[in-house]
This record gives structure tokens, sequence and C-alpha cells, in this order.
């Protein structure tokens, strides 16, 4: 009887949580990019094997995330001031957009303005700069630099920008780049809701089929992430509630867009609670497991 009591709990908390909220479980992304197609400030499809671009990838593990540019065969990573070799990689989370930029110098040996970048590589976010845990791949083809994300609740969205560049002595550039296409997206934006009663966020794209593509509603100052295009969510406390909404797809492509959800006071008198709103199935999970636990020792 407590194994069923207790088994009962633990099912009641798994559909709680999963009903309406998606949490970040470890991940990786990989996107490919053609090889032979450096350009220079003259030619373009050549080959340079130290900046030709083949695989990025990031891997999520907990809350930190490694990012990693791998050369053409034959290719190396180098660091060098003059001519000047970096490489550079730019992550869009669901929260986050980070930064990461190797050219293998000490920069803070360039003097004034330098004086806070104390290692080769260096990452950036839209909050600040990002101590870095470690990174690698000098004299090899893969570059891997490595940093905590804010959160480990962070979903990877893209890797969607990426450079590798060699400014030579006779002027000349080459450089290497991976883009993605940007993707419009076009929602409500203002939604309406009664507190204690299911609303719909619904958003699609200026182009292109929205069912080619994963979406996913993030409510600000929260854990809670919604997936789907067109989700149904119910919110019982009265409060006006932001977030923004991604669509991408496996080869980095995404957009981004913003939404509000205005909850007015259900006219019934309900809805003053704090259940299913962000932030409410850490409560609930909290609160099944301790009944759980109380039901077991009254038991022995």
């Amino acid at each position: 009887m407590i194994k069923k009591i207790f088994i009962s709990t633990l099912v009641l908390i798994g559909l709680v949580v999963s009903s309406s909220t998606v949490f970040a479980a470890d991940e990786t992304i990989t996107h490919t990019d053609d090889i032979n197609d450096i350009f220079s400030d003259y030619e373009e499809n050549l080959t340079r094997e130290d900046i030709d671009i083949e695989v990025v990838s990031a891997i999520k593990t907990g809350d930190e995330v490694e990012l990693r540019l791998k050369l053409i065969d034959g290719g190396e990573i180098k660091k060098s001031l003059i001519p000047t070799i970096l490489y550079w990689m730019t992550l869009q989370t669901s929260h986050h957009s980070y930064s990461a930029t190797y050219t293998g110098i000490d920069w803070s040996e360039l003097g004034e303005g330098f004086e806070d970048y104390d290692s080769e590589a260096i990452v950036e976010s839209d909050l600040g700069t990002v101590d870095i845990n470690s990174f690698s791949g000098e004299g090899e083809n893969v570059l891997s630099i490595k940093f905590d994300l804010y959160s480990a609740n962070e979903r990877l969205i893209s890797i969607s920008e990426v450079l590798a560049l060699e400014s030579a002595t006779d002027g000349n550039t080459f450089s290497d780049m991976y883009l993605v296409d940007e993707l419009f997206i076009r929602n409500d934006e203002e939604y309406e809701a009664i507190a204690g009663k299911s609303f719909t966020l619904n958003a699609s794209l200026e182009e292109g089929n929205p069912d080619d593509y994963e979406w996913l509603w993030v409510f600000d100052d929260s854990n809670i992430m919604i997936e789907g295009q067109t989700p149904t969510y119910t919110i019982n406390k009265p409060d006006v509630y932001t977030g923004v909404v991604y669509a991408y797809d496996s080869d980095g492509n995404y957009g981004i867009d913003y939404f509000s959800v205005n909850v007015s006071k259900s006219s019934t008198g309900n809805g003053g609670g704090s259940n299913n709103q962000p932030g409410f199935e850490l409560l609930v999970v909290i609160v099944a497991i301790a009944v759980a636990m109380l039901i077991l020792k009254k038991k022995r």
C-alpha cells in the first residue's frame, strides 16, 4: 500500500510538470558548413585549411556548455597577431546570447582597453563578460571553449554566427563564415486571459512552413518554457506576464518575437491563488514529495 501511494505521488508530480512546462536537459546541436568556400577581398571558393570551417557544435551538460569549431582535415588552430587569425562563435539560447572569440594571443598585452581580458579566449554575453572554464585546440583542428551558462534551464537554440578570419601581411583578408537565416515571426503579441482559465498562444511565420520548425515560448523571470506553435496554458494569478517566442530548426535558422499576457481576475472571485503561474510547478513538486514522505513516516 505504501509503495502504491508513493508511486501515485510520483506520477502526480510527472503529470503536473509535463502538462505545461519544459525543463532544459543536456543536449547537443551541430551545424555543418560547406568546405573550400573561403573568400578574400578578390576571390571566392578558395581553400585555406587553417580557417576552413567544417563543423560547429554546442554541447550542454548541466549549466556548462562547450562550443566546438572543427576545421577541415589538414587544418590547424593557430595563434597569431601578425598576421591576425581569429575564430568567433555566437550561441543563442532560450534566455541569452553568448559570443566566444579565440585569437591565440594574450589580449592584456595589447594595452589600454584590454586590461580585463587576461586570456587567449574571451566570452561575452548580453549581460557582460563570462568566465571561461577551459579552452584548447592550438595545433589541432578542433577549437574547444567551455563556460557556464547563467542557468542550467537554458535551452540551446542556435549557433547563429561563426567566423574564421585571417588578415594577411599583404593587406588581403581571408575568411570563412557560417551564417543562419533569420525567420520572421508573427504572433498576437498581446494576449488577454482570465485567471484560472486556459488561453492559447499563437504564432506563425511570414514565409515558410511553420511545421518545419520547433516552437518555444519562454516566460521572462521564470523557468517556464512551453513547446508548440499554438500551445494552451493556464495562469491563476492576475498579473502581466512577458516573454519571447522562438521558431528554429536543426540548421540553426531561427526567429524571435516578444509577447505579453494580461491575466485579469476571474469574475467568480477565483484566481487569487498562485498555482499554474510561472514558478508554481516547483512548489507542487516540493509539496507532493513532502506529502509522500509524511505518509511513509506515519505508516512505519
